[in-house]
């Protein structure tokens, strides 16, 4: 668990996702309580919303003559009802979420690719020879892509491993550049002259005992290379009979990258979290009039719903000052203890001290959530 912190822990972006989750959910809440209470003959003082910090959240007054006037087992039904409604909610819509693919399964096509749904204006993928608005991405590099969750963990992969291009030597040799071989001073190798921009150092990175078909660096376009190549390659992984390995000799966070779109391969030199300005949807739409992105509002509402009501529900069960649980405590311990102890001062210390530790487990739990997001 981690404190919701807007623009920190979360999208900032996506602030009006939070707000409207969580007034459903002290909505749902506070039905509860309604429901919980008018079963039980407790009138309802007032109901209405008001504003917690700059959002509005539902709420509920109880008779308290009325409540006093119940045995512990009756008013801890009421204090839990809150907490229940919301454990409903998120249950419901957890189940929700994870049917979605057949609910829209008549509408989209999953698992078989992402679709293009924004770029940023700032994205050096962004142009003609780029990425563009509806295309169909199936594969970066050696990543097959088929929705948005593994796009995400293919641009992860992509930053940890640079891999090298299985070609031909014939290939290697109409294509190289190379003028002489140079050490840079930060230990680099430079073999392409001055000017060469969309050339690149290629290094021969196969182990081979015998004639060596290829020089151990070229000066290679990027582009025909990459057309070229029949297959991926690293260290660990070889290149099968009759081609050679060759792997580009770039700094540290520039890599190569051939991102496979549906008519169309786009070949990017930069870092992979470049990527990370193109938005898509695992939602590719099956007719021209759909849009990705209203099943990806949709899904992104459940959601939040999930997890906010979810969330709701546990911070108002831990025994805590001004939350349901310093209520559903009391009427628990007296529930419990009071036919045993006999004595209702000694539970309600108990209950007291209970609360305090769990007000202060609660603090302390913010302050650290706030310390280790907030930027130092």
């Amino acid at each position: 668990m981690e404190p919701v912190i807007p623009g920190v822990t979360l999208p900032a972006s996506e602030l009006g996702y939070y707000s409207l989750t969580l007034i459903i959910s002290s909505i749902v809440h506070e039905v509860g309580h309604a429901i919980a209470a008018v079963r039980e003959d407790v009138h309802l003082s007032n109901v209405g919303v008001r504003l917690f910090f700059i959002l509005p959240v539902a709420y509920v007054s109880l008779n308290t003559d009325d409540i006093q006037k119940l045995n512990s087992k009756k008013s801890l039904k009421i204090f839990c009802a809150g907490v229940w409604h919301n454990i409903v909610l998120s249950l419901g819509a957890y189940v929700i979420y994870l049917i979605l693919p057949i609910i829209f399964s008549s509408l989209y096509n999953l698992n078989s690719g992402v679709i293009v749904t924004d770029i940023a204006k700032n994205s050096p993928l962004k142009g003609e020879n780029g990425i563009l608005l509806h295309d169909k991405i199936m594969q970066i590099n050696d990543c097959v892509v088929t929705n948005s969750k593994k796009w995400y963990e293919c641009l992860q992969k992509t930053k940890s491993n640079k891999l090298g291009f299985c070609v031909t030597a014939d290939a290697v040799n109409v294509l190289d550049e190379t003028s002489d071989v140079s050490h840079i001073s930060n230990g680099e190798i430079n073999c392409c002259a001055p000017g060469k921009f969309s050339s690149v150092c290629f290094e021969y990175i196969e182990h081979n005992d015998g004639i060596v078909e290829i020089p151990p660096h070229s000066c290679l376009p990027v582009r025909p290379v990459i057309e070229k190549s029949l297959k991926f390659c690293n260290v660990d992984v070889s290149c099968p009979e009759g081609l050679h390995c060759i792997k580009p000799l770039l700094n540290n966070s520039t890599h190569i990258l051939k991102i496979t779109c549906v008519h169309k391969d786009i070949i990017y030199m930069g870092h992979p979290y470049d990527l990370l300005t193109v938005h898509v949807s695992s939602y590719i739409p099956k007719y021209s009039f759909i849009s990705s992105n209203a099943a990806d509002t949709f899904e992104r509402f459940i959601m939040y719903i999930a997890l906010f009501s979810f969330g709701f529900a546990i911070i108002n069960v831990i025994p805590c000052f001004f939350m349901d649980g310093q209520h559903i405590i009391s009427a628990l311990l007296n529930y419990v203890l009071t036919p045993r102890i006999g004595d209702e001062k000694v539970v309600a210390t108990i209950s007291l001290s209970v609360t305090l530790c769990g007000t202060f487990f609660l603090f302390c739990f913010m302050i650290y959530g706030v310390w280790t997001h907030l930027p130092l």
